[in-house]
């Protein structure tokens, strides 16, 4: 079973919603740069808007890594 437990108010996390949240972001980033073709890394503006958006989302209590990536990416408006 999933732990669900939101960030606390301290802005303190487990270590598995935190393997969890790497995770989305490391796979943002990559995702990232194969929707741009490039090899360039993303912008640190970029990567400031996929960490916001990952750990607001975290906050929240979402711990799936994909379904992370997938709200952050289309925050981002890439499409």
């Amino acid at each position: 079973m999933q732990d669900r437990t939101p960030i606390n108010t301290l802005n303190t996390v487990n270590f598995a919603a935190m393997r969890v949240i790497r995770e989305a972001f490391d796979d943002a980033l990559k995702e990232v740069q194969v929707r741009r073709g490039t090899a360039i890394p993303p912008s640190d503006d970029t990567r400031a808007k996929l960490a916001r958006e990952i750990l607001d989302l975290a906050k929240l209590g979402e711990r799936d890594a994909l379904r992370l990536r997938d709200r952050a990416l289309s925050a981002l408006h890439l499409d």
